[in-house]
Order: C-alpha cells, then sequence, then structure tokens
C-alpha cells in the first residue's frame, strides 16, 4: 500500500507541475482536456465506490491517472531555452 500512496503523490505533483505552467490552447485542446479530465473524475468516483478491495483500486485506476497524466502534458507550457 505505501508504493500506491507514493505512486499517487507523485503523479499528483506532476500534474500540478504541469498545469504549474499553463500555455494558451485552442478551444479543440481545451474540450479535450476537460473531458479527460471529467473522465478521471467519474472513473476514480465510480471506482472508489464500488470496489471494496485495495489491490483492486491500485489497478483499476490505471486509466484514470494516464488521462490526468495526458491532460496535464497537454496544456504543459515548455520552458525556452536559450542557445550560446
Amino acid at each position: 500500500k505505501y508504493f500506491a500512496i507514493a505512486e499517487t503523490l507523485v503523479l499528483f505533483v506532476c500534474v500540478a507541475y504541469c498545469f504549474r505552467f499553463l500555455k494558451r490552447t485552442d478551444r479543440n485542446t481545451r474540450l479535450i482536456v476537460v473531458s479527460l479530465l471529467v473522465f478521471a473524475v467519474v472513473l476514480l468516483l465510480l471506482i472508489g465506490w464500488v470496489t471494496p478491495v485495495l489491490g483492486a483500486i491500485v489497478r483499476y485506476r490505471i486509466p484514470a491517472y494516464f488521462a490526468l497524466l495526458v491532460a496535464g502534458l497537454l496544456l504543459y507550457k515548455k520552458k525556452e531555452t536559450k542557445h550560446e
């Protein structure tokens, strides 16, 4: 269970970092991100309500975590680096 806790913390820190540096996006990208976030929240709520076994919850939440990661990466603004 400690590995699952560490995995969750690392994922949410990465997603929070991506959301911290947002880039300007077009309407289609925003709709995709909102759809991914709604999918992740609904799936995580459904898994939490229905699944009584911790090991199964850890396995079933992988698609929701993947959706959160993709949503964060779609909005991530890469820092400009100066090449000399």
